[in-house]
Parts: structure tokens; sequence; C-alpha cells
């Protein structure tokens, strides 16, 4: 689902998300890991962290 999200903004037209994208592109190499870290950085609803 994450990914999903991250592969909308990357065709989005919108510049603060892109900005957003591109800022995260460069400061972490691996987007699968940083999208797994910000899950459990960030679990506010108890979001299962598991690979579908």
């Amino acid at each position: 689902m994450y990914s999903k999200v991250i592969g909308v903004i990357q065709f989005s037209s919108d510049p603060p998300l892109r900005a957003w994208l591109n800022e995260v592109m460069r400061d972490h190499p691996s987007l699968p890991y940083f999208i797994k870290k910000r899950i459990i950085t960030d679990n506010f609803y108890g979001v299962d962290i598991m690979d579908e």
C-alpha cells in the first residue's frame, strides 16, 4: 500500500509532494527500508508491518 502511494506521488504534479519525495529519495537510497522504518517509528494506529 505504501509503495503504491509513493508511485502515485512520483507521477503527481503536486510540487510539495514531489519535493518531499525527492528529499526522501536523496536521503534514503533504499525506499522500501525507509517505508518500513517510518511505519515502525510512526506506528500510531497499529499498522501491520509484515510484507503482504
